[in-house]
């Protein structure tokens, strides 16, 4: 089943905010769009590897990268506009870097703010979703592994485990006020699914974000992934990711898994509602949007 996207005749909802980073918020940006009015991606800021890390230390700004790839994630792949965006130099001095990187940075200079940025470009390539930051200044994010060690930067995080608690430095960012209204005005919010502690996390525990979420109408729903992922949550089982998003205090009233990981999760254990669907691409073993966009559906409408 493909990834096409559209929207359908009726809609129903008329905000979904979905908040998250990286890869794994290609799926439910993809989901929302088949029902819902209007979608907001609130992506982490807190990258330091790659072609983002390398302009995030050279300039000193946010880290365009996942901004990006969630821009790039509202438009089919057919799409010119997406191949442009995503296009990466191959030689010279621009060699890896993303040619969406490059443009973002060029509006966030001349506009002035990640916000007046990203609305720039997603007015010039007709992304039809709003993309925001989870703060203006680049995040550094920190996490304490279990035995006590505290180690820095989303990249070294991302290839650690046994991982007890990450947070974000500055510990009280600017968090743009769009971002926080984009939560509190939602009628859903999708947490993930995504790399737990260094893209959903990541962007759920600043404090402003945090506070939205608790302020929010919407239903607030957590979307697991589809395996453990080396090496941040191997070892870990989906119950045990849970109870990561509770020890964070992020507030959640749903839970979608695969139905795979039903012997993982006692519902009766958890408060909140918990959700089995078959969820993934025969293809590989990543979120079928299609099918996630069902779920979700039947849940809401």
């Amino acid at each position: 089943m493909g990834d096409t996207v559209r929207q359908v005749p009726e809609l129903k909802i008329d905000n979904v905010c979905v908040i998250g980073g990286g890869h794994g918020l290609e799926a439910s940006i993809k989901a929302a769009l088949h029902f819902a009015q209007d979608v907001t991606a609130v992506v982490g800021v807190a990258d330091d590897g790659g072609s983002s890390g390398r302009l995030r230390e050279v300039f000193g700004l946010i880290p365009p990268g996942d901004m990006r790839r969630c821009m790039t994630s509202f438009l089919p792949d057919s799409s010119t506009a997406k191949q442009m965006i995503e296009y990466r130099f191959r030689e010279g001095e621009f060699k890896d870097h993303a040619l969406g990187n490059l443009m973002f940075l060029v509006a966030l200079d001349v506009l002035g703010s990640t916000c007046k940025a990203s609305e720039f470009m997603t007015e010039l390539f007709q992304v039809p979703g709003r993309v925001l930051p989870t703060s203006e200044e680049p995040l550094t994010l920190c996490a304490r592994l279990r035995g006590g060690r505290e180690i820095r930067g989303q990249v070294e995080i991302h290839l650690s485990r046994e991982i007890d608690r990450v947070w974000v430095e500055p510990r009280m960012p600017q968090v743009p006020q769009d971002t926080v209204e984009a939560i509190r005005r939602a009628d859903v919010v999708l947490l993930g699914p995504g790399s737990l502690f260094t893209s959903v996390l990541a962007a759920a525990i600043v404090p402003a974000i945090k506070e939205a979420l608790l302020e929010t109408r919407a239903d607030v729903v957590f979307i697991g992934n589809l395996k453990q992922q080396p090496n941040e949550t191997m070892g870990l089982t989906m119950m045990e990711q849970i109870e990561a998003v509770q020890r964070h205090d992020i507030r959640f009233d749903a839970v979608v898994l695969d139905s795979s990981m039903i012997q993982e999760v006692r519902p009766g254990v958890l408060k909140q509602r918990v959700v089995f669907s078959d969820l993934a691409r025969v293809s590989d073993i990543s979120h079928d949007s299609v099918l996630l966009a069902k779920t979700l559906e039947s849940m809401f409408i």
